[in-house]
């Protein structure tokens, strides 16, 4: 039993949830317990059945409400005076203890629910960077609110890295993916807030003074011209510039040794002049010790494969609008949430590569494409069929390659003797419902853009998206 209807009735708008003083925190009918029965979970009445089951939704939706009110008040004192503290230690820690009381009940769906809110309550914030979102991850597991994790049990990946619930803690499907989506929403704030730039590529190339974050891909290590397996670690490298040289700020990487070292390029005032950027080498002769020479030249590198990345990024999306203005029939809301046939443009932030046993394999950054929907009249008496054609041709270039890999092993090319003949993966599918009657993993794809019209579209129009 999911509770989901229950959940659906309790949810909040907990995001910018504050208090902003003590008396109005006063106002506030804090601490009190949440009324949690026991319930016989092994009677097989069907009369009782139903009756636990209804119940257990209602708590579940009270549980939902309760916990991010109260975190969300423990996160406001924990900001005020230290006489402020005091003055409600009494009070935050009822609601400590009663947070306690639901995160360790006996009782699983209740237990459940408790550490749902938790997370989605954590993962509601608004985060400056990448950066921010590691160090939160990091303070869930100092608390004890999330564990690292392998690829057997992780379902929250960041980085190079794994996490999952504690011990004890066992989520429905649809709340584990409540949960991904939520991470996945708050790492594209994030990612967002951080590229919020206040100059371009051409503007920093041009000399005009601010910041921007530069995408630093992995680069594959190259011993004479042949691959070696090894790669050169990337990330997110923020810099700014004062209109002459430009300094390194900090990078967003999962690479220790990296982070290390960019920190301590900053730390010696590392920077580049522009003129360094026409050279095919990195700067010499610059005065400075072994280590600051060994810095700039990281920085050098670094901005080099910054240089051929941003000009990869706009020759992809020259591309891409060209492909656009020639494709698109109508917007992703009139595709999505209408039902409108028509060619729409899909885009998205991120997809996590799977190989063919599901096993996550990596991230593919900015990814797009274009769906076809097409309704073609059904048998007499029937209703109309709705198609949805996915052709290669339509879809960005290492996207379609990662797909192509699904399109190879699906046999569509032949039919083996002996063996059912299968249905091309590209091309065109009847729709069928949720997607269902595409191939793996295109019906995924179209249901995680389905899902990010509709929260875009309810948060344009003033929602929140949990209605």
């Amino acid at each position: 039993m999911s509770g989901d209807a229950g959940n659906k009735k309790g949810r909040i708008e907990t995001k910018g949830t504050t208090f902003h003083s003590l008396a109005e925190l006063g106002g506030v009918d804090l601490g009190q317990r949440l009324e949690l029965p026991v319930i016989d979970l092994t009677s097989l009445d069907p009369e009782k059945l139903e009756a636990n089951a209804a119940l257990i939704e209602q708590k579940q939706g009270q549980i939902r409400q309760w916990v991010p009110i109260h975190l969300a008040a423990i996160a406001t004192v924990e900001v005020l005076s230290p006489k402020a503290q005091r003055l409600a230690q009494t009070k935050v820690t009822e609601i400590k203890e009663g947070l306690k009381e639901i995160l360790d009940h006996e009782n699983g769906y209740y237990r459940a629910a408790g550490w749902l809110a938790l997370l989605l309550f954590n993962f509601s914030k608004d985060l400056q960077s990448l950066e921010e979102v590691g160090a939160l991850l990091l303070a869930l597991v100092k608390k004890g609110h999330l564990k690292e994790a392998d690829k057997s049990t992780g379902f929250i990946r960041f980085q190079d890295r794994l996490y999952r619930v504690p011990d004890g803690v066992e989520f429905e499907p649809e709340e584990r993916k409540e949960v991904e989506e939520a991470f996945f929403a708050l790492f594209y704030r994030a990612r967002k807030a951080e590229e919020l730039n206040d100059i371009s590529w051409t503007d920093l190339m041009a000399g005009k003074p601010g910041s921007i974050t530069l995408g630093i891909p992995p680069e594959e290590v190259l011993e004479e011209g042949e691959k070696t397996g090894r790669w050169r670690p990337g990330g997110q490298l923020r810099v700014r510039s004062d209109g002459t040289k430009i300094f390194p700020v900090r990078i967003t990487t999962g690479n220790q040794n990296l982070r290390d070292a960019v920190t301590r390029a900053v730390e010696l005032g590392v920077s580049l002049n522009l003129e360094h950027f026409n050279s095919d080498t990195p700067p010499t002769g610059l005065r400075l010790d072994a280590e600051g020479a060994g810095k700039v030249k990281l920085f050098w590198f670094l901005m080099k494969r910054a240089k051929q990345t941003e000009l990869d990024r706009q020759e992809r999306q020259r591309i891409r609008d060209e492909m656009a203005a020639n494709l698109a029939t109508v917007t992703t809301e009139q595709f999505f949430l209408d039902g409108q046939p028509g060619i729409c443009q899909v885009s998205l932030v991120a997809w996590q590569t799977k190989d063919l046993q599901g096993n996550e394999t990596g991230t593919l950054y900015d990814p797009y494409l274009f769906p076809e929907r097409t309704v073609e009249e059904g048998a007499e008496g029937e209703d109309p069929i709705s198609y949805i054609s996915i052709l290669p041709e339509r879809v960005s270039e290492q996207f379609r390659e990662y797909l192509d890999t699904f399109a190879v092993n699906k046999g569509e090319e032949e039919e083996k003797e002996g063996e059912e003949k299968k249905e091309p993966f590209w091309g065109k599918h009847p729709e069928g419902n949720d997607f269902d009657g595409l191939p793996y993993p295109l019906n995924s794809l179209m249901r995680r853009a389905r899902t990010l019209t509709d929260r875009t579209s309810k948060i344009s129009n003033g929602s929140n998206g949990d209605k």
